[in-house]
């Protein structure tokens, strides 16, 4: 008989849920769909959730030292550019706890931190010391994972970091619908056929630049393009020229360039 044929759909977290729906609702119709769930979205999220998890006890003291007045205790939304926001500030308190505990505590010594972060702690004697130990653990190492796997296009450290996540949003997190997300992620990850989970770890990320190194989330990169053809002056200037150009062939170039001189 003929070959099966397999559509793999990757999307954010809106997108997913429709897709979801919809193969519930006709499963025959949309039994060859295999729903990926694109790791910008999740990352967001996750990385709000694991702010507001550490927030009363290290991340508002923090923010106020640093003066920093754009990140609440509780993000919604990627909405007025909380992800740079709170990304930005949590790469912060990470360097500065990293550099604290290697350059300035003797006791424990900083090696053993690198060698064994849990003998590490069972010597630390502080209340505060073992706060900054864990925050690293399970959040500041958690976020700078997630953006290299999506740099390294490693498909392996992203399904791992989807399981963390999952247990994040059944725990701290203010959108539950995420942690059903994240198991549709892992479903994809973990249950399809053996060949397709293949091509879900090859494709989590990709480089405009053909760079591996300094890849984006798939989910990243479409709303790169939606954002080109959608909003660009040209096309809020001369409408059909602008779109004309943003709809043919020469996307795939437009947006090299674009992004390269960016």
């Amino acid at each position: 008989g003929p070959e099966a044929v397999v559509d793999v759909a990757i999307g954010d977290g809106q997108s997913v849920i429709l897709k979801k729906n919809m193969k519930k609702r006709w499963p025959r119709l949309f039994a060859r769909w295999l729903i990926g769930v694109g790791g910008f979205h999740e990352h967001a999220h996750t990385m709000f959730a694991l702010n507001e998890m550490f927030f009363f006890c290290l991340i508002c003291w923090c923010l106020a030292v640093m003066g920093i007045t754009k990140v609440f205790q509780v993000t919604k939304d990627l909405e007025h550019n909380n992800y740079a926001h709170v990304q930005q500030a949590h790469h912060a308190i990470t360097i500065a706890i990293v550099a604290f505990l290697l350059q300035d505590v003797t006791s424990p010594p900083p090696a053993l931190l690198l060698r064994d972060p849990e003998l590490y702690l069972d010597q630390v004697g502080s209340a505060s010391g073992v706060v900054l130990v864990r925050y690293l653990q399970f959040a500041g190492f958690v976020i700078l994972q997630w953006q290299r796997a999506a740099r390294e296009a490693d498909g392996t450290k992203l399904k791992k970091l989807f399981a963390y996540s999952h247990h994040i949003f059944r725990s701290v997190c203010h959108k539950p619908i995420c942690a059903q997300i994240s198991l549709i992620g892992l479903l994809g990850f973990c249950c399809a056929l053996p060949a397709l989970q293949k091509v879900l770890l090859a494709t989590v990320s990709l480089s405009l630049l053909g760079r591996l190194g300094s890849n984006m989330y798939t989910d990243r990169v479409l709303e790169y393009i939606n954002k080109v053809q959608q909003g660009s002056k040209r096309s809020a200037n001369a409408a059909s020229f602008g779109r004309a150009i943003d709809l043919t062939t020469l996307l795939r170039a437009l947006i090299h360039v674009r992004h390269a001189f960016q």
